[in-house]
This record gives C-alpha cells, sequence and structure tokens, in this order.
C-alpha cells in the first residue's frame, strides 16, 4: 500500500503508528531518485525517521529527513 508523503503532522503520526505496527517496507522511495528497500522504521524524531534494515542488529541504521520521502510501499 504506497503512502505519500502530504501534511507533515499527519505523516509523523501515521510514520509513528507504522513504526509502533513494526511494519516492514518494501520500498522507501527518496527524493533524490534513489530508494530503500526491506527496512522497519526503528525510530521517528522531530523531522525524520530513522529506518533499520531487516535482518540488521542495528548497526545499519538510516535517517531520512521526511522531506526527502517521496512514497512508502508497504503490504
Amino acid at each position: 500500500m504506497p503512502l505519500a508523503s502530504t501534511d507533515r503532522v499527519s505523516f509523523r503520526s501515521r510514520l509513528i503508528l507504522l513504526g509502533l505496527e513494526n511494519v516492514l517496507f518494501n520500498e522507501v522511495m527518496l527524493s533524490n531518485g534513489n530508494s530503500i528497500f526491506g527496512v522497519r522504521i526503528f525510530e521517528v524524531s522531530g523531522d525524520f525517521v530513522t529506518f533499520q534494515e531487516e535482518g540488521s542488529a542495528g548497526s545499519d541504521l538510516i535517517a531520512v529527513p521526511f522531506d526527502d520521502i517521496v512514497a512508502l510501499d508497504y503490504a
């Protein structure tokens, strides 16, 4: 189910809920044309989200500002 970034406050709230549900994201599409695959939300902070790669023990954390997220794809 794709989720596009629209309203900053509701987007942040939705990310927090998805993190609490431990959702696995198939793809996180970024504004620079790159994508991150197979990640879960590790932490949602003020204006960025930190993703953890699936199967990682914590060493593969990726911080992404909200403004750089174009869309999220998850089941």
